[in-house]
């Protein structure tokens, strides 16, 4: 369905945004807590969101 691409190309430019833009916003959140590097000792996930 050639018509489904122009959808799938948007979906997929808005998630890489939004996961370039949390990343952006944990990471000042991060250095303004002085926590940055808890940012590479995280092993998963749950222990990134439990901060």
């Amino acid at each position: 369905m050639p018509h489904l691409a122009p959808m799938n190309w948007i979906m997929f430019m808005l998630l890489t945004w939004f996961i370039m833009a949390l990343f952006m916003v944990n990471t000042w959140w991060l250095s303004k807590n002085h926590k940055t590097l808890m940012l590479y000792k995280s092993p998963s996930l749950n222990n990134y969101w439990k901060w």
